[in-house]
């Protein structure tokens, strides 16, 4: 209910994370964000809270090397969703505007 309120708030610049340790799955949830910038961050947060769980179901030392390749192995799975929202050009901003104005289909 939290995470739900959190992105349904409206607000920008927040995301959440949720691991289902019996399926291996997981969710992340990037809000709208001020800048470019700020996606950059909460990306981060996020992968870095993906990279947690994952070392959790695991028992992987959440200190060690591994974390980071794993934390690298989510950016490069993410990358293809990411990458527009990370630059500053304006065809990247255009297209970020086209993605926000469409409307939700299941």
């Amino acid at each position: 209910r939290t995470a739900y309120d959190n992105i349904n708030s409206g607000n920008l610049n927040t995301g959440v994370t949720y691991s289902n340790f019996g399926t291996r799955e997981t969710v992340m949830v990037i809000a709208l964000t001020s800048s470019s910038k700020e996606f950059a961050k909460s990306w981060r947060h996020e992968c870095g809270h993906m990279a947690t769980h994952i070392c959790q179901a695991f028992g992987i030392d959440p200190y060690g090397e591994e974390i980071q390749y794993i934390g690298d192995d989510i950016i490069e799975k993410t990358w293809e969703y990411a990458k527009s929202l990370l630059c500053e050009c304006k065809c990247c901003k255009n297209e970020v505007k086209h993605l926000i104005h469409q409307p939700y289909e299941e």
